[in-house]
């Protein structure tokens, strides 16, 4: 309810000389939505009349969990397996459609703009490695939001890379670094291995760099 009830205004005097302006000021909050207030003059025989609140409010996201992890802001979880997320809210006035996004910043879910259900849930029935990222609940206008980021283990990605696909060496003794471009769910990759499997001079001979750890400095990044 308001935060002002029962307030009594003064009735009109002798030296009043037509309608009294009368002026009632008081903060609402979204609980205050529907409430009836009630006018009635403190003299004999004043009639009551009766006003009803409308107040608008933005709507509210509650909370954005998964189902197997409700208190994780970030989940770990194993390719191929089911993942389950849920987003709840509390609706606002007017009411605002509430939508689910991956990464890409693309709809996964949508809720009906005048339906009372107050909830979204996507289920990934078998999560891949392009599932991994920022997914994020938002109201229509997005003034308000909540986000989980979801990784996914898998093996690392080498990511095609025409400009270093092929290289040369001037000289034997040259001391070569090659780089490759990747994407990983960790920041350390171990057991990497590279061998030359064969060129137009030397067909038998090869190097190999076996459970060597390997920095990745992101999630697309360059493995020496």
């Amino acid at each position: 309810m308001p935060s002002h009830t029962g307030y009594q205004m003064p009735g009109p005097t002798a030296d009043s000389a037509g309608p009294v302006p009368l002026l009632f000021s008081m903060n609402v909050s979204r609980q205050d939505d529907g409430a009836r207030l009630t006018w009635r003059g403190a003299w004999r025989g004043a009639s009551a009349r009766t006003f009803v609140i409308n107040v608008t409010y933005s709507t509210e996201i509650v909370s954005l969990t998964f189902d197997h992890e409700p208190s994780a802001v970030t989940a770990t979880v194993d390719q191929s397996s089911s993942v389950g997320l849920n987003c709840v809210w509390n609706h606002g006035n007017p009411p605002q459609t509430v939508r689910l996004l991956d990464r890409r910043r693309q709809v996964m879910k949508t809720s009906d703009l005048y339906s009372t259900v107050n909830y979204l849930k996507h289920t990934w029935q078998s999560v891949t490695c392009d599932d991994a990222g920022v997914v994020t609940c938002e109201d229509g206008v997005a003034d308000v939001n909540k986000s989980v980021r979801l990784l996914v283990r898998c093996k690392p990605e080498f990511l095609t890379d025409r400009k270093h696909q092929n290289f040369s060496i001037n000289k034997r003794n040259q001391a070569t670094r090659l780089y490759f471009r990747a994407r990983t769910h960790s920041l350390l990759i171990a057991d990497c291995q590279m061998k030359k499997l064969q060129s137009a001079s030397d067909t038998t001979s090869s190097f190999s760099r076996e459970r060597t750890p390997s920095r990745v400095l992101g999630p697309e990044s360059s493995l020496t």
